[in-house]
């Protein structure tokens, strides 16, 4: 020991032998109840439960303490019998808990990295918020706009009860002007946009809009945007190669009409594109589509076509 540690037990009225200060100032270690301080530089040793136990001087005491046993456990809080919070981590089972108010379990985090809030451990999801009743998650966060009197807020919202599953977002001005839901009683997605249901998703697939639905592939047509304007020529020689058909879907059976797109590729490739259609079979394999308004090209210079066809037979009659 050294002369420090002998002065120091002088001082306090103990032994050598008790081991209550030990300086190793060979290997610049310390160790307080033990002669033996490990590599750590400080080595604190207790027979009893509690290890470490740090108290503050105020008159609402804190403290922290490091407990052995089934696991390690340290605690901050007020000193009495229910510390205020508490991190626990149990060395068994690898776990890390958080609890407040004594002994209520706010979130754990698993050995596997999962984490847990509302009381329960996580169930192999790689984050899991419970509760008794319906589980509403916040988020919020505030934008200083130094153009209003007032921070913007975003918030996000998740909602879980019997009836709905939704996504919602809003602000300073609408807690609810837009929204993502799943309605359990009809297996339907619904969207939200400035507070109205613009958009839904039947269960069957089909797609409802509030308003126009446009689409590169449909809609856009706009002179403005166009270059390399052709007229279709031979366009009745091209429609006769055509067959309308009716068939049925391998996927589901059902019953539709239109065209073949490898004949539509023989007489109007511009009108035929090859995708991957994961809807219908998600094999990762390319498959011809029609660009069914494209046809029209081909109907209104086929109709064109007729209709000359017929002003000369009647010059003829």
């Amino acid at each position: 020991m050294s002369k420090l540690g002998l002065e120091y037990l002088k001082y306090i009225g103990k032994s050598p032998s008790d081991d209550s200060l030990f300086v190793d100032d060979v290997n610049d270690r310390v160790g307080i109840g033990t002669s033996s301080p490990d590599a750590f530089g400080l080595t604190i040793s207790s027979a009893g439960a509690e290890m470490i136990h740090l108290i503050s001087s105020h008159s609402n005491k804190t403290h922290i303490e490091a407990e052995a046993g089934n696991g390690s456990m340290w605690r901050l809080g007020t000193v009495d019998s229910n510390p205020h919070v508490r991190l626990e981590a149990m060395d068994a089972s690898g776990e890390i808990k958080f609890l407040t108010g004594g002994s209520n379990e706010r979130m754990r985090i698993d050995a596997g990295g999962d984490v847990g809030i509302g009381g329960a451990a996580p169930s192999g999801y790689r984050f899991e918020v419970t509760q008794g009743t319906a589980a509403d998650l916040y988020t919020r966060t505030y934008n200083s706009d130094t153009s209003v009197t007032s921070d913007v807020i975003h918030q996000y919202r998740v909602n879980n009860d019997a009836a709905s599953i939704y996504l919602q977002f809003g602000d300073a001005t609408s807690a609810s002007v837009g929204m993502i839901s799943y309605i359990h009683g009809d297996n339907s997605m619904r969207f939200t946009t400035n507070g109205i249901i613009n958009f839904r998703m039947e269960a069957d697939g089909d797609f409802h809009a509030n308003g126009d639905v446009i689409a590169y592939s449909t809609t856009v047509s706009d002179e403005r945007l166009k270059e390399n304007i052709k007229i279709v020529d031979d366009a009745l020689d091209k429609v006769k190669q055509l067959k309308g058909v009716t068939f049925t879907f391998k996927q589901d059976g059902k019953l539709s009409a239109g065209v073949i797109a490898q004949d539509v590729e023989k007489v109007l490739p511009e009108a035929v594109a090859e995708k991957k259609i994961p809807l219908k079979t998600d094999d990762g394999l390319l498959y011809k589509t029609v660009r069914y308004d494209a046809l029209h090209s081909l109907l209104i210079e086929a109709i064109k076509e007729l209709s000359a066809e017929v002003d000369e037979l009647k010059k003829d009659r």
